[in-house]
């Protein structure tokens, strides 16, 4: 996984290397990154265009080698089809793949631009915006505060290289609503801060904690409820009876198994106490062999598993304190205390 140092958006070496006119080796490097992840998709549509137009083909040929009597009723047909899906994916998307690679190997006569804008929090995301209300697409995750700044970009592509704030971004104001952005995001609340900085829950985190432990509980009874209807119709003998016994006894390990550090969350409701802890909190995310990704807050060497959307709100920079059940270590909160450095 990767670990990113500092704020690459807000460096003053890569943004006096923007100004003048430059882009660094390391944006040259997250470019690549951007135009890898283009070229494969594209480079996926090339070879499904190539799939779906060898199939009908395929099959034309296989008709007319073996001679079938109703070939000549529908062979025309699946050609037809064939030329079709090729010109649908195959060429567009091979040409777009091959002007993503002509444009990889040109960047390094691309002409930097740059021009004022803001940042605001819009839909669950960081909206950066030139004063001509055209959109920015940043290189690195968007760790920016809203307010405005002074902007390097690409402009063939409207990609973010740099910005550069042309005010104090980080006013009390700004946290505070950085704060209530980070609650809504995470699903947490912003009015049981006073209480987890007191070191306690509030019922309505409680609440909330054990409600969804409760869904789980519901849904396993039910099923449990659903195989014990099945087998007191099913069998009458002593057999079934024990088949039952040995399937509902493997579902109570497995969830034990599984449940038991849900188990610790449901004991440190019941106890209501929350740990506090600080410092520089940073923003990570890890994708799977399946393409699922996991997203994470990380303070020192632990990790903080959290949706997308609570991913996205969070800016490096601020100090931040976050508030923990002791037993599970669950997340329950987080605010911003310090300006950024």
């Amino acid at each position: 996984m990767a670990r990113k140092i500092g704020n690459p958006l807000t460096s003053q070496k890569e943004i006096a290397a923007n100004q003048r006119g430059q882009i660094t080796k390391y944006q040259q490097s997250k470019l690549g990154g951007v135009f890898w992840d283009k070229k494969q998709f594209w480079f996926g549509m090339v070879l499904f265009g190539l799939f779906s137009t060898i199939g009908p083909l395929t099959g034309v040929v296989w008709i007319l080698v073996s001679g079938r009597s109703d070939a000549d009723a529908w062979p025309w047909g699946l050609p037809c089809v064939s030329a079709s899906l090729f010109v649908l994916w195959l060429l567009p998307s091979a040409l777009i793949y091959l002007r993503w690679r002509r444009l990889e190997q040109n960047l390094a006569h691309e002409a930097v631009a740059q021009g004022t804008g803001t940042v605001s929090w819009e839909r669950k995301r960081y909206v950066l915006m030139l004063a001509d209300g055209k959109k920015l697409d940043p290189i690195y995750s968007p760790d920016l505060l809203p307010g405005r700044y002074r902007f390097y970009y690409l402009p063939r592509y409207r990609w973010l290289l740099t910005a550069e704030p042309l005010e104090e971004v980080a006013q009390a104001d700004d946290l505070e609503q950085l704060n209530h952005r980070l609650a809504r995001a995470n699903h947490f609340l912003s009015t049981a801060l006073d209480a987890n900085r007191a070191g306690h829950l509030t019922g309505s985190q409680r609440v909330r904690i054990l409600g969804r432990f409760a869904v789980y509980f519901i849904g396993g009874l039910g099923t449990l409820a659903l195989f014990s209807v099945y087998y007191i119709r099913t069998y009458d003998n002593l057999d079934g009876l024990w088949v039952f016994l040995t399937i509902v006894m493997g579902m109570v390990v497995a969830s034990a198994f599984v449940m038991r550090k849900s188990l610790s969350s449901i004991v440190d409701c019941i106890q209501g106490r929350v740990i506090i802890t600080e410092g520089a909190v940073k923003k990570d995310q890890e994708v799977a062999t399946d393409n699922s990704v996991s997203y994470y807050y990380k303070l020192n060497k632990s990790y903080f598993y959290v949706n997308e959307a609570g991913y996205e709100a969070l800016v490096a920079g601020p100090t931040y304190r976050l508030y923990l059940l002791p037993r599970s270590r669950k997340l329950v909160n987080i605010e911003a205390i310090a300006d950024t450095t």
